[in-house]
């Protein structure tokens, strides 16, 4: 039965996280994959739409539509590297960063919502569970995220 498989599960637990976090977040008129990439570019600092791509598992074509949106908005600024024309900057105006720590404020909350329907020691065994997953069958970070990340 479809209710029994793992993989239905995760999928729908996916869900309701992605509408928990939706709606925390609709009245600052932003979406999650926007705040993921606003994330990413505040942990990153200047970095390439490949390194968002790398940092939040999101795709080449959603990342570059949503990087061009949140231009539009005033929120990054996208300009070629100079080391490399073929590339683009990718930066946090102030407007962004403000907006990406309200949203991260949201998000928090509503991962505490989200593992309420958890036991303490399940949401640790349930974190460590996703982590596992992701670590060993999940993308892998290019080199380049992983040293910004470290700094």
């Amino acid at each position: 039965m479809l209710e029994d498989q793992e993989l239905h599960l995760i999928h729908r637990a996916g869900q309701v996280a992605d509408m928990l976090l939706t709606k925390a977040l609709e009245d600052l008129s932003i979406t999650p994959r926007q705040l993921a990439i606003l994330s990413a570019v505040g942990q990153l600092g200047e970095c390439s739409q490949t390194d968002i791509i790398d940092f939040t598992a999101i795709d080449r074509s959603t990342v570059a539509d949503l990087v061009r949106r949140l231009v539009e908005r005033g929120l990054v600024t996208r300009q070629r590297l100079e080391h490399d024309n073929r590339i683009y900057g990718v930066t946090l105006t102030s407007e962004g960063e403000a907006l990406r720590e309200k949203g991260t404020a949201r998000e928090v909350d509503c991962e505490r919502e989200l593992l309420s329907a958890l036991s303490s020691a399940d949401a640790i065994v349930f974190r460590a569970s996703l982590e596992s997953i992701v670590n060993r069958l999940g993308p892998v970070q290019s080199a380049i995220v992983a040293a910004k990340l470290k700094k």
